[in-house]
């Protein structure tokens, strides 16, 4: 069934991030009204980098996973083959990926033996002494970092900046990276100059909304467009209504 669908209308990059599913940003991207001097989707010069969360992963217990083995579960692996075809055709010339397993095998799916993997353990989960506990209250996992030892957000930032200044900032090719919730999260606000995300922020499991800009739910991502080696505002969308399969 089809159903109507209003692009919404964003003022630039640092204020909204472009959450899109594999099938919406194809959409989007055609309905384009592109600021003359500004982007253009044929100049060589832009470069895309997404940022993408791994995808759902079997927890049958209820636990907090942090950076234990867990694999990604029957609806995980078929959510990582649609990104795989979405990504298919966007130049992506390297993923770079936390070691943690479910990050791993998001990646893998979505290269599909032709893009290189560089996995580093800067892109890793938030250490926690909680990590394998039976709840799914974050507060938890954040709550014990005092007396037992884990990161915040600020140890985060220590290990995911210069991750980025190193690897992303200048790159001239498109690269995906995938992580974690945190980690990308963080990232997030580095890039675009926000304050960092708040522990108690951080949407619980089953909440559909989080106050947190840049915060991906599992399987989501966001582009970030460099333009000319800068951050580039997007281009502004029409403001009509679109077709979309519902």
């Amino acid at each position: 069934m089809k159903t109507n669908k209003t692009i919404p209308t964003f003022k630039n990059l640092t204020e909204e991030a472009l959450f899109w599913d594999s099938h919406d940003l194809g959409d989007f991207m055609e309905e384009l009204n592109v600021v003359e001097g500004v982007y253009s989707p044929s100049d060589k010069k832009k470069t895309s980098i997404y940022l993408l969360r791994h995808c759902e992963y079997e927890n049958p217990r209820g636990i907090m996973p942090g950076r234990l083995p867990v694999p990604l579960s029957e609806a995980g692996k078929k959510r990582a083959e649609e990104l795989q075809e979405f990504f298919s055709d966007k130049n992506i010339a390297k993923i770079y990926s936390s070691t943690v397993r479910r990050c791993k095998e998001t990646a893998e799916i979505v290269a599909g033996g032709k893009i290189p993997i560089i996995f580093d353990q800067r892109l890793l989960e938030t250490q926690s002494a909680y990590q394998g506990f039976w709840t799914t209250d974050w507060q938890e996992f954040f709550s014990h970092r005092d007396e037992l030892g884990g990161e915040n957000m600020q140890d985060i930032l220590t290990r995911i900046a210069p991750f980025w200044d190193e690897v992303a900032k200048n790159t001239k090719e498109n690269i995906l990276i995938c992580s974690h919730g945190d980690p990308l999260a963080v990232l997030y606000a580095y890039i675009h100059g926000l304050e960092l995300p708040s522990e108690t922020e951080i949407p619980e499991e089953g909440e559909e909304v989080s106050k947190i800009k840049g915060w991906l739910e599992k399987g989501e991502w966001v582009e970030v467009r460099v333009w000319n080696s800068h951050l580039a505002p997007p281009p502004q969308p029409q403001s009509t209504p679109r077709q979309s399969v519902g």
